[in-house]
């Protein structure tokens, strides 16, 4: 019986290897973190913040930048680079700053290029681009310190009431809205999981949603009494065959397109078209992330636990859900009298 020398497995073995090492290194470190991400939102946020990096760094797009080459110092520049560079009125870019007096970006703008930059490094050590020394040195870099008042509010119970009031009629369309609007206020859905919602999901029976939302994560919403109401109308209009809960209408309301999910900021529509038509025009407008706070707020102000809150709005810790308290300048003056000498 004959054998190969030892020394053949050997030549192909490193062979393999050099191979394997060459094919990872071809990959692109800012594609491969994009692919990662959570939320089709959240990947386009990114790749915007990667593809401005990518320009400052001389390179026509994030997918012809040399990833593997990015050092500590290229991104300490950069983040000195926002804080001076004037923003673009229309889309919000970096532009060139030619103008001293020109703003630049905030503290927790930056914050964010840095995040996403720490998370290509790392898909860029996961591919042997860089290596350990360098990965350290770039996830050492500390993010700005700020402070700021929160930003969004809470609606009050009269404005979300009349809110309510104005999509409730017989309408296919004001139907499906009312049930929209009511995830968003009664369940504190973020504005991407509505349109991504599949029948297959809804629960009426249990009264519960089993939800997929931010960064993969499954959580259980719960249907009050009028939230189930308003969605089992929507439903019993729409049928129960499988697809998006929430289709497109044609013109006229002739046709409801079911395979294909709304788009994102078309619920950001329904939401000002319904505020507006409740008679609430001169209230300071509100988003589809004030109905996210303003259920949070009052779990909250009926003294629910913040760690039952963060559960239901799907966070990873306490801390974020804070962020979302709206009680106001009252709340913290009613706190403050019931504290004894």
């Amino acid at each position: 019986m004959s054998t190969l020398p030892v020394q053949s497995f050997t030549n192909e073995s490193a062979a393999l290897t050099a191979a394997i090492q060459s094919a990872r290194q071809r990959r692109n470190a800012a594609v491969e973190y994009l692919n990662s991400l959570g939320s089709e939102s959240s990947r386009a946020g990114m790749r915007s913040k990667l593809k401005i990096f990518a320009q400052w760094y001389k390179y026509p797009s994030i997918e012809t930048c040399e990833w593997g080459l990015m050092r500590r110092e290229h991104i300490v520049d950069f983040m000195e680079y926002l804080k001076i560079r004037e923003q673009s009125e229309n889309n919000g870019e970096v532009q060139g700053a030619r103008q001293k007096n020109k703003k630049g970006l905030q503290a927790n703008s930056i914050n964010n290029y840095l995040y996403a930059l720490k998370g290509v490094a790392r898909a860029a050590w996961a591919l042997d681009q860089i290596n350990d020394h360098e990965l350290q040195r770039i996830t050492a870099i500390k993010q700005l310190r700020f402070y700021r008042q929160p930003t969004g509010r809470a609606l009050t119970f009269r404005e979300g009431r009349k809110m309510l009031e104005a999509c409730s009629s017989d309408n296919p369309q004001q139907i499906r809205d009312l049930a929209i609007l009511s995830l968003l206020l009664g369940c504190g859905l973020r504005r991407a999981e509505v349109p991504a919602l599949q029948m297959n999901q809804i629960h009426l029976d249990g009264g519960y949603i089993r939800l997929i939302g931010k960064g993969n994560k499954e959580r259980t919403v719960y249907l009050n009494g009028e939230v189930k109401e308003n969605l089992t109308n929507w439903i019993n209009y729409r049928g129960s065959e499988e697809g998006y809960v929430f289709g497109r209408f044609t013109k006229g309301c002739k046709r409801l397109v079911l395979d294909k999910p709304l788009v994102e900021r078309y619920i950001g529509k329904i939401v000002e078209r319904y505020q507006q038509s409740s008679g609430q025009g001169t209230i300071k407008p509100a988003t589809p992330h004030d109905l996210r706070r303003t259920f949070a707020t009052r779990l909250l102000d009926k003294g629910v636990d913040v760690s039952l809150v963060k559960t239901l709005m799907g966070h990873a810790s306490v801390a974020t859900t804070a962020l979302y308290d709206r009680r106001g300048e009252e709340s913290l003056r009613e706190a403050a009298s019931k504290i004894e000498l």
